[in-house]
């Protein structure tokens, strides 16, 4: 073999196995990030449960506005509704809490915010990096940064995740939590996630529709026994 073919083929097989190094390393990433999947049994035996998957018992009649769900650039190109510069930010760090009060909120970006209220303090879907499972920047990148980082955050007695999409619910974030909230609230399934990513099952609440907690049972008793909200 001439030597210009095996430098060509030493450069081919350097290249081949960066990339399988690459690849394997973000795949380990994006299958720790992911979490588990959700374990039907759980929520098999609800009414609103047939045949594989969740049936709205209330009304047939919804409305779908996808044009105004993500404006005609979607995902890709600007919107019209992101802001043309960065927003004002106080930033905000442990010194700024002391015990919860009656009411107090701070707005941390997207749906990410810290609630005060009557003396609880509520953390909402927690995101403090780029909304994807790698925190590529590319991908879905934050506008701004928050005013605080999640090593920052005050002691939290309740997490709540309002669904699972990357920009609501970070692994990163909750195994930060895992040991500095009382308790973590999320929807039906959700649980399974959280349980991978180091939460114990016992801190966690799962609702389904129609019901709410406060914040004190485990996802069992919730989905079986949590107070039904009155249809209207």
């Amino acid at each position: 073999m001439k030597p210009i073919f095996k430098k060509l083929l030493k450069f081919t097989l350097a290249t081949l196995g960066v990339l399988t190094l690459i690849v394997a390393i973000l795949g380990i990433m994006l299958y720790r990030n992911l979490g588990g999947l959700p374990i039907e049994s759980r929520f098999a035996h609800l009414p609103y449960y047939k045949n594989g998957q969740f049936v709205n018992l209330y009304t047939d009649d919804l409305p779908y506005c996808p044009d105004q769900a993500t404006g005609k650039g979607g995902f890709i190109r600007h919107d019209g509704y992101t802001p043309n510069g960065r927003l004002p930010m106080i930033l905000l760090d442990k010194t700024h809490f002391g015990q919860p009060k009656n009411f107090a909120y701070y707005w941390l970006g997207h749906a990410s915010a810290i609630l005060e209220l009557d003396g609880q303090r509520f953390l909402t879907d927690p995101v403090f990096d780029n909304a994807n499972p790698l925190n590529l920047p590319l991908i879905a990148p934050r506008l701004q940064k928050a005013p605080i980082t999640r090593q920052n955050l005050p002691a939290i007695d309740v997490a709540l995740i309002s669904h699972d999409h990357y920009d609501h619910l970070e692994a990163t974030t909750i195994r930060h939590l895992v040991d500095k909230a009382g308790r973590f609230i999320a929807p039906l399934g959700v649980g399974v996630r959280l349980e991978s990513w180091g939460v114990p099952a016992d801190k966690i609440t799962e609702l389904g529709w129609g019901v709410f907690s406060l914040g004190r049972n485990p996802w069992y008793e919730s989905i079986d026994n949590a107070v039904k909200v009155p249809k209207n």
